[in-house]
């Protein structure tokens, strides 16, 4: 089986999804090829454009400042791939910065109405509430996820769910209330409890996106408004926080009700992946996928290609029931690092799996032969992070991958997201920022490769 089309995007995170509606967006016909869900599903759901300096403790107050400083450290960072179009001194920021608010622009109008609806811009960023109780710096929130503004007099109240092993509402109160304590902000008084919804009839292991899907059913969100009651009038809270359970399909209506119910103001917290506001923000760019007539064929897995010349002209899918080959007029591979299974290692070094494309370090120097355990640090939790993680497919200005000659390996071959070198995204908090960013530029260049053929 043959099918045809204008741009095909392999991979679903992010970066894919990002392409893909670009590239629909400049009127392309699109097909996305993913084996699962993709990595975006499995993220805490917030938009991390630049949170910290490698190496570095004091977060940054916006995603501009974040990109002025490593476009001007790191010139193999994706972000600065992104402002190399211009020759001009000085200019590599800008130009940065004009792609990354841009790509902020887009994915805030693709995520408009949908249950991931986002908020934030890259002026300042999001101090967002953590399950922890921590604080995370951030650009871009679920509108849900958005921390009030407190004052002297407001009262925070973090509700656990009994059985929910992923947030101790008695934990959370504790080290936020350290933390207010310390940099002397409110809110001054903070309590925690914990009430029992056991939607399947279990009382334990009652996971978030169980809760969520129960509360997006009728009367599943009036019925926590009755049990949390009892604790708003216990406490005398003015605030709740929630773990991210209030719905995948309607969670803005949801909180709504428990507002109005309780007369209080409601938020959800940022928490381990995966998550729900992960699951809201890949099936919202689903959705808007599908009204850009884009085809996601799920559960395929690009296996193998065919060049000729310096185009890639064929790529062969294959399910567990059948193969295909899909014959595109640009690609681009947004496969992900070692979550998408984008990268492998083996005691002969790192590679990219479908196009064998050679695999760099953080500074764009081989990996080749240069085992894995060698890019990694003794301490596992480390400021600096680990070289491993910053390891990727070199690209030109136009996020073209680079053979080991340091040529063009295909003219139509673009790539995005995780797949690509030069930045560490565990310690700089800007895996989904990158992702974004170059998703939305890769499928915009190929989608203009088409018009100018």
């Amino acid at each position: 089986m043959e099918l045809e089309t204008d741009v095909l995007v392999i991979g679903g995170g992010m970066a894919g999804l990002a392409a893909a509606c670009s590239a629909a967006d400049a009127g392309a016909s699109v097909i996305v090829v993913r084996k699962g869900h993709g990595a975006t599903a499995d993220s805490s759901g917030a938009i991390d454009i630049a949170g910290y300096l490698p190496g570095g403790n004091t977060p940054f107050q916006s995603g501009r400042e974040g990109l002025r400083a490593i476009t001007g450290l790191f010139p193999y960072h994706p972000y600065s791939v992104l402002g190399q179009e211009s020759t001009e001194t000085g200019s590599q920021f800008e130009k940065a910065l004009e792609r990354v608010e841009h790509s902020v622009n887009m994915l805030k109008k693709w995520l408009s109405g949908t249950p991931a609806e986002t908020i934030g811009s890259l002026e300042r960023n999001i101090s967002a509430v953590t399950v922890l109780g921590t604080s995370k710096p951030t650009s871009l929130l679920q509108k849900t996820m958005l921390p009030p503004d407190w004052d002297d007099d407001s009262i925070l109240l973090f509700e656990g769910f009994a059985g929910n092993p992923d947030f101790n509402a008695v934990l959370a109160a504790k080290t936020f209330m350290a933390e207010r304590a310390r940099v002397g902000e409110p809110p001054k008084k903070i309590a925690d409890s914990e009430l029992t919804l056991s939607p399947f009839g279990k009382p334990y292991n009652v996971s978030p996106v169980e809760i969520a899907r129960h509360l997006d059913h009728p009367g599943g969100t009036a019925f926590l408004a009755d049990s949390l009651s009892k604790d708003v009038e216990r406490t005398g809270a003015t605030h709740i926080a929630l773990p991210p359970i209030l719905g995948l399909k309607t969670p803005a209506e949801n909180r709504r009700i428990l507002e109005d119910r309780l007369d209080v103001q409601v938020f959800e917290l940022l928490s381990f992946p995966p998550s729900v506001p992960g699951l809201r923000l890949l099936r919202s760019l689903d959705n808007t996928l599908a009204g850009l007539d884009v085809r996601i064929l799920e559960a395929h897995e690009a296996m193998n290609y065919e060049q000729s010349g310096n185009r890639i002209v064929r790529v062969q899918c294959k399910t567990h029931h059948r193969s295909l080959d899909i014959l595109p007029d640009s690609v681009i591979l947004a496969s992900g690092k070692f979550i998408g299974g984008g990268i492998t290692g083996s005691e002969n070094g790192l590679s990219e799996r479908l196009f064998g494309l050679p695999v760099v370090s953080e500074d764009w120097t081989s990996t080749d032969g240069i085992r894995p355990q060698r890019l990694t640090r003794p301490i596992s939790i480390n400021s600096r992070g680990h070289a491993l993680f910053a390891c990727g497919v070199a690209v030109d200005m136009h996020l073209r991958p680079l053979d080991g000659s340091g040529n063009t390996f295909a003219e139509n071959l673009f790539s995005a997201g995780s797949v690509l070198a030069g930045y560490n995204y565990p310690v700089e908090k800007s895996g989904l920022g990158v992702a974004l960013a170059t998703g939305v530029f890769a499928g915009t260049n190929a989608a203009h490769a088409l018009q100018e053929e």
